[in-house]
């Protein structure tokens, strides 16, 4: 479980501007380590307050960096845009109503509460956003010692 957590971290770690990432990621994966084996010696509790920190923080400072970065101002004008979009999109299935069906005659519909639209937004905005922060990360090319071992 252990091996796990650490392979989650460092994959997280890979969400990093590369600057940062070449310049603390390995420091930030050793103590996640140490901290990591302190914890689980001392009780899955001390475990579990552990990852809750470093979850946290982590997202924490995802958020920090990129904002730092330059396409962070891309990606919250983007992620604006699109929040507002899907809130006018979404906005008429909140209202109460009723249905007439061809086969099945007529329905009423439930209203759609305020936190369920929201869900909907934030799971289909998540991906935009992964896509535009992390875009220049995909188009860059391999290089060729990585190539053949693939």
């Amino acid at each position: 479980m252990v091996f796990a957590l650490v392979r989650a971290y460092r994959v997280a770690l890979s969400f990093y501007p590369e600057a940062f990432r070449q310049r603390y990621a390995d420091e930030m994966r050793l103590d996640f380590e140490d901290g990591l084996q302190e914890a689980v010696a001392a009780s899955a509790q001390a475990a579990l307050l552990f990852l809750c920190r470093q979850t946290a923080d982590l997202c924490s400072s995802l958020l920090r960096e990129w904002i730092r970065s330059t396409r962070a101002a891309t990606a919250a004008a983007t992620t604006i845009v699109t929040a507002v979009l899907w809130g006018l999109a979404l906005r008429p299935w909140s209202w109460k109503g009723t249905i007439q069906l061809r086969d099945r005659g007529t329905m009423t519909t439930a209203p759609v509460d305020v936190w369920e639209l929201s869900l909907i937004a934030i799971a289909v905005l998540m991906p935009i956003v992964a896509v535009i922060v992390l875009a220049p990360r995909l188009g860059q090319r391999v290089p060729a010692h990585r190539r053949r071992q693939r």
